[in-house]
């Protein structure tokens, strides 16, 4: 049951960051980028690396809401939101807090945070959720 939550929560959002920073790389690919030391290919091919391993970390991270499954942790409810959202909480507020407001940042790092608060009030709210026996 919770592995819809992940996919919504996690995976959903790596594919759109992924096919937002794939757009990116399009337009920077047609531009004239002038630079002695930098190409518009090794740009793009950097671009591609750091989305592909940001999704990867926040993917991982966000396996912490399985922890929901466990009784104790599904019945108190700060319990619940601190296995939910803590490590790609502070891992996303580490993100942000560094990069000064980066667009590339914030473009690779809001989606998951309103995703994972998304779904984790969708699944508070949700009475029908019961714990695997």
């Amino acid at each position: 049951m919770l592995g819809k939550y992940y996919k919504y929560g996690a995976l959903y959002p790596a594919i759109l960051v992924m096919l937002g920073n794939i757009i990116a790389c399009i337009i920077i690919a047609n531009e004239d980028f002038e630079s002695e030391w930098l190409t518009a290919d090794f740009i793009i091919t950097i671009i591609i690396f750091m989305a592909f391993a940001n999704a990867g970390i926040f993917c991982l991270l966000s396996a912490t809401l399985f922890y929901n499954n466990q009784p104790r942790v599904y019945d108190n409810p700060w319990y619940s939101a601190l296995a939910w959202m803590a490590a790609p909480g502070i891992y996303a507020g580490a993100l942000l807090y560094k990069g000064h407001g980066d667009i590339f940042i914030i473009g690779n790092t809001l989606p998951y945070l309103i995703a994972l608060a998304a779904t984790f009030i969708h699944f508070r709210q949700n009475k029908n959720f019961t714990l695997p026996s």
